[in-house]
């Protein structure tokens, strides 16, 4: 799920010229094209784009950028809505800047179900409850795409080394 409100638009930080927007699209078209996931875009729950995965990921990231939805934010209200109508899901991960509107949470998603919520914003204050299979994470590399494997394997008692 990415998030394509507004408030997206913002630069990531005073040192780069690229806004949350941009970021999370290129990292969220590269994980959905790494593990061939359901990709959608949110800012309401009533306005949800969803991507196709087969294009490239340079094609995906274009059509990504090309939705800016503009409103306010309804992480998990827009998620709930994509796990009825496309899941469930064997993991959810949310890129999102925190702005985000009160809702019920993730209650929805069965706690066997990993839930990662990436900031790209840094503003420090979770949209969901931390805990067993909930993670917030900052800081966007290409470290990401071994955080995953690692945070998921650990629950299994392998070393990083031997994965």
């Amino acid at each position: 799920m990415i998030d394509a409100s507004g408030s997206m638009g913002g630069e990531v930080s005073g040192k780069s010229q690229m806004s949350c927007g941009e970021v999370a699209a290129v990292f969220s078209a590269s994980v959905a094209r790494k593990n061939n996931s359901f990709l959608a875009a949110y800012d309401y729950a009533r306005n949800i784009t969803g991507f196709q995965i087969g294009q490239s990921t340079l094609r995906l990231i274009e059509n990504i950028r090309s939705v800016r939805k503009g409103g306010g934010t309804e992480t998990w209200q827009s998620t709930q809505a994509m796990w009825n109508t496309q899941g469930p899901f064997d993991r959810v991960m949310i890129f999102t800047d925190m702005q985000d509107h009160p809702s019920n949470g993730n209650s929805f998603i069965p706690k066997e179900i990993p839930v990662y919520v990436w900031d790209c914003a840094g503003y420090k204050t979770a949209n969901l409850e931390l805990g067993s299979n909930r993670y917030l994470l900052a800081g966007l590399n290409d470290q990401m795409f071994k955080l995953v494997e690692l945070l998921e394997n650990f629950k299994t008692g392998q070393w990083p080394w031997e994965i």
